[in-house]
């Protein structure tokens, strides 16, 4: 499954099936290889931006593959 069918099929993905946890600004889910982050507060909207943020320094100082990639979704998928 792509980012863009998980994202398609998101509602599907998102539920108590593939629960994984939740934290004051987000809800975890896990599908497969991937975990989803549903961002419940603009706080959590923050976190999810930095997090790629890191992962994209990382990746371009040769660091990338001690991380697992990081895909940020909102109204397209960067």
């Amino acid at each position: 499954m792509t980012i863009t069918e998980i994202v398609e099929n998101r509602a599907d993905i998102c539920t108590e099936d593939h629960f994984v946890g939740i934290g004051s600004t987000r809800k975890v889910y896990r599908w497969k290889d991937y975990v989803v982050k549903v961002n419940l507060h603009s706080i959590g909207h923050q976190q999810s931006i930095r997090e790629l943020e890191i992962y994209e320094y990382m990746q371009a100082n040769g660091f990338g593959e001690l991380f697992a990639p990081t895909y940020y979704v909102d109204e397209e998928i960067r």
